[in-house]
C-alpha cells in the first residue's frame, strides 16, 4: 500500500497499478488491506484514464467496502466514481456520488477526505454546470486544505480555480492560479499536478494567440506526460498543437496530429477528449 501511495503521489499510475495488481493476485487474507488496495487500484486505474477498467474497480472497491461497513473507503469509490461520471458527461450521476462521498467525510470528520471530495464535486461544475458553484465548492475545498497547511490540496484547488477562470473568459486570472499550482507542485515533485497544471496554461496561451508559447509547453508536458506512460495527457497536447497548426494554416500537419489524438482517446474510452 505504501509503494502504491508513493507512486500515485509522484504521478507513476502504471506503477502503481502494478504494485495494487501484484498484491492482490497474491492474496491478502487482511480484509481491511485488501479494500485499501481496491481503492488505490481503481484509483490508479482512473488516474491513467482506463475508463471501463477503472469503472470496474471502482465498482468492486465501493462492494467491498459496503459489504463491511466501511465507510472511508466507500467514500473514496463513490469520489471515483464521480470523477468517471463526470469525465463521460454525465453531471447528475456525478453529482450524486460526489455529493454522497462529501457527507460521508463530513460524517467521519475527515477533513483531508472532505476537501478532496470537495475539489471533486467543484470541478464536476466547471464542466457543464455552474461555475459560480463552482467557485463556492472550490472555496471550502481551498480553506479546508490552507487550515490544514495540505500544500498538495491547495494546489489542486488553485488548478480547478484556473479552469473556472479559463471558461468564464479570464485567462490572466487563469495564468496566475496556474503558475501558483505549477511552482507548489514543482516543490511536492508532483509530477503530474505540475504537468496538469502546464498543460491547461498552454491551452491559455493558444486563446491568448500566444502561439509559440502555447507550443512549447505542449511540447515539455507532451514529453513529460510520454515519460510516465500518460496517453491522455500525450492526446490532449496533440491535439492542442493541431488546433495550433490549423490558425498558422499547415492544415495536414493539423490533420495528423488531431487523428493521432482521436485514435488514443478512443482506445481510452474519453467522450471529452474525442469531443
Amino acid at each position: 500500500c505504501d509503494a502504491a501511495r508513493r507512486s500515485l503521489d509522484s504521478g507513476a499510475f502504471s506503477q502503481a497499478l502494478r504494485h495494487t495488481t501484484r498484491a492482490l493476485d497474491l492474496g491478502v487474507t487482511d480484509e481491511s488491506l485488501a479494500r485499501e488496495l481496491l481503492v488505490l487500484r481503481a484509483q490508479a486505474l482512473t488516474e491513467r484514464r482506463s475508463a471501463d477498467a477503472a469503472r470496474v474497480a471502482a465498482l468492486e472497491a465501493l462492494e467491498a467496502a459496503v459489504a463491511a461497513g466501511d465507510r472511508f473507503h466507500e467514500g473514496i469509490a463513490r469520489r471515483l466514481l464521480g470523477i468517471l461520471d463526470q469525465r463521460q458527461g454525465e453531471l447528475a450521476a456525478a453529482r450524486l456520488e460526489l455529493g454522497e462521498s462529501v457527507e460521508i467525510f463530513r460524517a467521519l470528520h475527515d477533513d483531508i477526505e472532505l476537501a478532496a471530495s470537495l475539489r471533486e464535486r467543484g470541478f464536476a461544475e466547471v464542466f457543464g454546470g455552474s461555475l459560480a458553484d463552482a467557485e463556492w465548492l472550490l472555496g471550502e475545498a481551498g480553506a479546508i486544505s490552507e487550515q490544514l497547511g495540505d500544500v498538495r490540496g491547495q494546489a489542486w484547488v488553485q488548478q480547478h480555480q484556473a479552469w473556472a477562470a479559463f471558461l468564464s473568459g479570464d485567462t490572466d486570472l487563469a495564468e496566475l492560479r496556474l503558475t501558483a499550482a505549477a511552482d507548489a507542485f514543482d516543490q511536492l515533485g508532483d509530477r503530474t499536478g505540475r504537468g496538469w497544471a502546464l498543460g491547461v496554461l498552454a491551452y491559455v496561451r493558444f486563446y491568448q494567440r500566444d502561439f509559440a508559447g502555447a507550443e512549447q509547453l505542449a511540447v515539455s508536458v507532451r514529453a513529460e506526460a510520454a515519460a510516465v506512460g500518460d496517453q491522455w495527457a500525450q492526446a490532449m497536447m496533440d491535439s492542442l498543437v493541431a488546433s495550433i497548426r490549423v490558425w498558422t494554416m499547415q492544415f495536414a500537419e493539423a490533420a495528423e496530429l488531431a487523428r493521432r489524438a482521436l485514435v488514443t482517446f478512443r482506445s481510452l474510452s474519453d467522450r471529452f477528449g474525442m469531443v
